[in-house]
């Protein structure tokens, strides 16, 4: 039952963020990269990031299976 909710969740986000990247020309990868900047920056001056490894790792990771050109500019991001 959590599967289905899961599986249901996920793809009405996948809908939306396809009808705001096509229909408002919205940058959604150019959206996450303005997120990860700073919370990277952050870290380097010694703070801490919650789910930091998320955004390091586990992201790019997804696009790397779905989408492979924004996997390496959220990676690139990422590095700082």
């Amino acid at each position: 039952m959590a599967d289905d909710r899961l599986t249901w969740h996920r793809r009405i986000a996948e809908v939306a963020a396809s009808i705001v990247s096509e229909a408002f020309g919205e940058d959604l990868v150019g959206r996450l990269e303005e997120l990860a900047r700073p919370a990277v920056a952050i870290r380097s001056e010694g703070s801490f990031v919650i789910d930091l490894r998320k955004w390091e790792y586990d992201l790019p990771e997804h696009f790397l299976r779905t989408a492979p050109e924004a996997a390496l500019r959220l990676a690139q991001a990422a590095a700082g």
